[in-house]
Formats: C-alpha cells, structure tokens, sequence
C-alpha cells in the first residue's frame, strides 16, 4: 500500500519514463533569491527576487544548460 500523498511505484516510473534526471548542483547551483527590502517584514513572495544565471526569473519554464529535457519551473 502506498503512502498517503505518493504513487505506486510502476506508476511512477511510467510518468518519469520521458522526462532526464538532472544534479541538484545543475538546478539549484545558479538559482538565488534575495530580499527586495530589508526595511520591511516579508509577508508574500513579491517581498523576494528570483535570479538564475544572473537573470530575473519570470513565472514559467527555464531550460537548464547542458541538460537537455531538465527545465525548472517558477509557479509563483
């Protein structure tokens, strides 16, 4: 019996059958998040910016170089 949130195992496979595996070092490696302000309390996601390669990240897919079929992907 699976766990409460998770798939059984072939289902998973089957839905990761397509996609690459990727390092966490190549996905995470040149993503940065800073503060906006410092002067106020953070208390929503519009309070952080979201860099990767040194490039505002917009909400939506980004292609991971070197990695082909890896793109993460900024939902807010």
């Amino acid at each position: 019996m699976a766990a409460v949130g998770t798939l059984p195992p072939s289902r998973q496979r089957r839905l990761l059958a397509g996609s690459s595996n990727a390092p966490a070092h190549a996905l995470f490696g040149p993503l940065e998040m800073k503060r906006n302000s410092t002067d106020e309390v953070a208390r929503d996601f519009g309070a952080y910016s979201v860099l990767f390669d040194g490039q505002p990240a917009a909400v939506g897919e980004h292609a991971i170089d070197g990695q082909p079929n890896v793109k993460l992907v900024r939902v807010c």
